[in-house]
């Protein structure tokens, strides 16, 4: 809430909702026009500037959740959801303006910016639907599958890379239980 008279109310929109640098914070916002993302450069002494409003709503989309900044804290990716209810992964690009990354009929979850590419969950994983964890090229929107879910691991959620290395984190599920899994060049151990 902005607590200015002219201003509009703003309402959180489904988790996660916030990513920070540490020069710049963003976040995404429901007005009653529809979606907004809303960035701050964050200040030396930890106070913020002010605030710079994307109308996403204007660009097509209808929701839109997790971002992320790229490593360098120049670029953001996020999830977003158009008129028709596809959803895909957009990326903030100059002057405000928004890019789709990825096309087709898939679910997105979770973007994490590595120097490598983007991390995400989707359930584009070929003869099943349920998630598994891409690299996702973020000039060409190509997606390249890193794990697969199995007859153990049903949904492999939440990517996270540790940087500097190649050491990439996920959760996954099976029906009665979560694990935390680790995936370091080859294999993922169990």
């Amino acid at each position: 809430h902005d607590h200015q008279g002219s201003a509009v109310s703003l309402y959180f929109f489904q988790a996660p909702a916030l990513t920070v640098t540490t020069r710049r914070l963003a976040f995404m916002a429901l007005t009653a026009e529809g979606p907004e993302l809303e960035l701050r450069e964050v200040r030396p002494d930890g106070s913020t500037g002010d605030a710079r409003r994307v109308r996403l709503y204007e660009q097509g989309l209808v929701q839109a959740h997790s971002p992320a900044f790229s490593p360098d804290g120049e670029s953001l990716v996020f999830v977003g959801i158009n008129s028709k209810g596809w959803q895909n992964l957009y990326v903030l690009g100059e002057k405000r303006r928004i890019r789709k990354l990825t096309r087709g009929a898939s679910s997105w979850r979770n973007p994490s910016w590595t120097r490598e590419g983007i991390l995400v969950s989707s359930d584009r994983v070929p003869g099943t639907d349920l998630y598994g964890i891409f690299m996702v090229d973020p000039v060409r929107g190509s997606a390249r599958l890193l794990a697969r879910p199995d007859l153990r691991h049903d949904n492999l959620l939440e990517p996270a890379a540790i940087r500097p290395s190649r050491e990439v984190f996920f959760r996954s599920t099976n029906g009665t239980g979560q694990q935390i899994h680790r995936r370091a060049q080859g294999g993922i151990p169990r």
